[in-house]
């Protein structure tokens, strides 16, 4: 939870997205963290680049559930975190009866 923190701080307005340039910033300010390239972070589906002032943004969300923050990947199965969101679609699709409504 410490890279979500970390994310969460930068930030913009409750976007749930962070701009690209702040992101590569952190990285440059000795981070290890958030050094992927633009190219890496839109094939994880994690770069939003709708046109707006301050460029493109890397969605929060989808860049922590990405499969380049697992901690081990055989091709078979990886090893990640617990999206935080399965605890809250785990109650409604049980009382839905389906996965998607």
């Amino acid at each position: 939870m410490a890279m979500k923190g970390r994310l969460m701080k930068m930030e913009e307005d409750g976007t749930g997205r962070v701009r690209l340039a702040d992101f590569h910033g952190h990285a440059l300010d000795g981070n290890w963290q958030f050094g992927e390239s633009t190219e890496y972070l839109r094939q994880l589906g994690a770069l939003d680049e709708t046109p707006r002032p301050g460029g493109p943004r890397v969605v929060i969300p989808n860049y922590i559930a990405s499969l380049n923050n697992c901690i081990f990947d055989s091709g078979y199965y990886s090893v990640c975190c617990i999206s935080e969101c399965e605890a809250l679609f785990k109650p409604l699709e049980q009382h839905i009866g389906a996965p998607d409504a």
